[in-house]
């Protein structure tokens, strides 16, 4: 899942979704779940899908940011994501609840 999210397949996305995967799992060295490598990899495709499959936005890995973060703080992760403002507005709508 995360490396479909991290490279933009949305039809894998989809596809592993729809056969159950767990849309909330981490991975990897750092614990980045898929939600996290969408918006870094600025993949709003995919960040609609997970967000509506349920991914946290709240999740966090070593260095303490949240997918939420990413969007709503220019300096979480290095740079300010530039996802559409339909995925941007989605991920701080649901991150509203710290």
């Amino acid at each position: 899942m995360m490396e479909a999210a991290r490279t933009g397949r949305i039809d894998r996305v989809r596809a592993l979704l729809e056969f159950g995967a767990d849309v909330v799992a981490s991975g990897g060295g750092r614990g980045q779940t898929a939600l996290m490598w969408a918006v870094s990899q600025e993949h709003s495709d995919v960040v609609e899908v997970l967000l509506r499959y349920g991914a946290n936005v709240h999740a966090r890995v070593e260095r303490q940011v949240r997918p939420v973060d990413q969007v709503k703080d220019p300096d979480a992760g290095g740079r300010h994501r530039k996802l559409p403002r339909k995925a941007a507005d989605l991920l701080r709508k649901l991150g509203t609840n710290d």
